[in-house]
């Protein structure tokens, strides 16, 4: 049997997805969290970020295509090889992430993902998650 399409933005995929699994107590507190992420620096900082960097699509082509490098080498390569593959990759973008818009934008997107990681730690240890 086919599956139906999930709604944009909807968490669940019309088969038992992630909002079935919620209870509805959970899942407000998960919509109110949501809200509250919402309005903080690191989060209005990286919209503001992202509309800035859309209006060069061509820097935003080059942030894809170095991140797809990046990575690629990260689950390609490990120890010493990984190192080496992670400067010369540095070396190869250098100039390229010194661009102003594209420094803003790398920082900002790395903040948000850093305050995820941190949020998603903050819960599993919080829940003796083995």
């Amino acid at each position: 049997m086919e599956k139906d399409p999930a709604p944009p933005h909807d968490n669940a995929d019309n088969n038992g997805g992630v909002s079935n699994l919620l209870s509805k107590e959970i899942e407000g507190y998960t919509q109110s969290f949501l809200e509250k992420i919402k309005t903080t620096d690191i989060y209005l900082n990286y919209l503001e970020q992202v509309k800035k960097i859309k209006n060069y699509p061509d820097l935003l082509q080059q942030i894809n295509e170095y991140r797809d490098e990046s990575f690629m080498i990260q689950n390609k390569y490990e120890g010493e090889e990984l190192y080496d593959k992670t400067e010369e990759l540095s070396a190869k973008y250098e100039k390229f992430l010194e661009i102003p818009v594209v420094d803003d934008f790398m920082n900002s997107e790395l903040a948000l993902v850093r305050t995820m990681q941190d949020i998603n730690m903050y819960i599993v240890e919080g829940l003796d998650f083995q």
